[in-house]
């Protein structure tokens, strides 16, 4: 049925398809939500009322149209956080190292050795702990400059010289320290840069409200959409949702006044 036979006056929402954000000044893509458990689209106007005698309202002048968009997705969505917290997703490589902080909790290898994950930054590992029975820290030693003693240990690369007289086969101990790596990503989260403001498109599946098993692929268009910098990683019994909202801002660029664009085309 072509799409001009249908009326568009009653239709039922039935879910948020997919979200993606734009770059404002490249057009790049920036992230996109493809697991939206829940959506809202909140749209706000103040109404200031001018009152008579006795405070009866004589009229109401409306003001400040409002827009905004939220939702849940189901995955934590890097790339969105990114653009959440306004810092690009960085790549590490041989070029660029990553310094990462390591806390190992190994067995020894023997009563004289045990072995780190990783080569520490020179300088970044100073002690080692002998674990207790349940994985805390107990007696600390110090890294010595040339000969392992019953308080002191030695590490050549990843291999440690362990204090003398002080470890058994089946203890363990407790490393503290940072290494490089040249593989990875990272995002920051910089007290100094803040959220940026995409173009950002809602795409949304419809049901014809006499039909329901005609659906509708419909798009929402937020032309100039401020990212919110608010959002919380929430850690539970099951894992939480990524939670996104922007607030749509008028473009001083457009002449349109449009907060958003709601599009049904074949």
């Amino acid at each position: 049925m072509a799409l001009t036979a249908i009326n568009f006056d009653k239709l039922l929402v039935d879910k948020f398809l997919r979200v993606t954000g734009l770059s404002k000044s490249t057009s790049e893509l920036k992230f996109i939500f493809d697991q939206i458990k829940d959506g809202n689209i909140e749209n706000t106007e103040d109404k200031q009322y001018v009152t008579g005698v006795g405070g009866v309202n004589l009229a109401a002048l409306k003001r400040n149209k409002a827009a905004k968009v939220s939702f849940n997705n189901a995955y934590l969505v890097m790339s969105a956080m990114a653009v959440q917290t306004g810092s690009a997703v960085e790549v590490a490589s041989v070029e660029n190292k990553f310094t990462v902080p390591m806390i190992d909790l190994k067995v020894v290898d023997s009563v004289t050795t045990a072995a780190l994950s990783a080569t520490p930054i020179a300088s970044s590992l100073k002690y080692i702990y002998k674990a207790n029975k349940d994985g805390t820290q107990g007696e600390k030693y110090t890294l010595a400059a040339t000969t392992a003693s019953a308080t002191e240990f030695t590490l050549t690369g990843t291999a440690i010289t362990l204090p003398t007289g002080i470890f058994a086969a089946g203890d363990r101990f407790i490393a503290s320290y940072s290494t490089e790596k040249t593989v990875g990503k990272k995002i920051s989260n910089n007290a100094n840069v803040v959220s940026e403001d995409v173009y950002l498109i809602v795409e949304a599946i419809c049901r014809d409200a006499c039909n329901t098993n005609i659906m509708y692929y419909t798009k929402i268009v937020f032309s100039n959409a401020s990212v919110d910098g608010n959002f919380n990683i929430n850690v539970g019994d099951s894992p939480e949702p990524h939670a996104f909202s922007a607030e749509s801002m008028l473009d001083p660029c457009s002449s349109s006044g449009s907060l958003w664009d709601w599009y049904i085309v074949e």
